[in-house]
């Protein structure tokens, strides 16, 4: 069986996150909730990829604020802030896969970081 690379594997997530709605997500016009659909697949499909890739339990948590943002959590420090600007400019697979792969490996970094923070405030 061939096996998926990460981005692969990135854009597999966000494919299943989506359903249906999977080919709408590329349209040039999309409305405010498909933009915001687009926006939870792309951090739902980040935190699948984590889970699945590290050799710890990340604990990441998404908080939807008001403004239509969403908080992502590593426990109690706050790794990023995404708003619909950081997935309307994705307009194909290649654009998706490449900005799924960034964030997850500066994701990545950061949660490495927070655990050791969180280690070192404990102790």
């Amino acid at each position: 069986m061939n096996q998926l690379n990460p981005r692969e594997k990135l854009i597999v997530n966000f494919k299943s996150k989506c359903g249906p709605d999977y080919q709408k997500i590329f349209l040039s016009k999309l409305s405010e909730d498909l933009l915001l659909l687009k926006l939870n697949c792309y951090l739902n499909s980040l935190i699948l990829q984590i889970n699945n890739s590290s050799n710890y339990d990340s604990n990441l948590k998404l908080i939807y604020n008001k403004d239509n943002s969403i908080s992502m959590f590593s426990d109690i420090t706050l790794l990023n802030t995404y708003t619909i600007e950081n997935v309307v400019n994705i307009q194909n697979e290649n654009q998706l896969g490449l900005s799924l792969f960034i964030d997850w490996g500066y994701l990545l970094n950061n949660i490495d970081k927070s655990k050791k923070e969180q280690l070192v405030l404990a102790l």
